[in-house]
């Protein structure tokens, strides 16, 4: 009989990075939780901000604006967290 390939070493999942990187870098900046949950409300008030302000307004259009500001407010944590974490 022909002997089994060895299986593939398991790498850690995409949020168990996050996770282990937040860890990490938490332990040197330990007001990385604060930064990081300010700038994720920062970036969804921006967002109903700009709903509120283009024309025309509407329901759905604040609420599409309140997501897209959700978004940028991740992206905006989690670029502020790998920074620190490199630096």
């Amino acid at each position: 009989m022909a002997k089994r390939a060895p299986e593939p070493e398991k790498r850690p999942g995409f949020f168990s990075q996050i996770k282990s990187l937040f860890r990490f870098t938490r332990e040197a900046y330990p007001w990385l939780p604060w930064a990081q949950a300010g700038i994720l409300v920062g970036g969804i008030l921006l967002g109903l901000v700009a709903g509120y302000l283009i024309p025309p307004f509407q329901v759905w259009t604040l609420v599409l604006w309140g997501i897209t500001g959700l978004m940028l407010g991740v992206l905006g944590a989690l670029f502020l967290m790998t920074r620190l974490s490199t630096s």
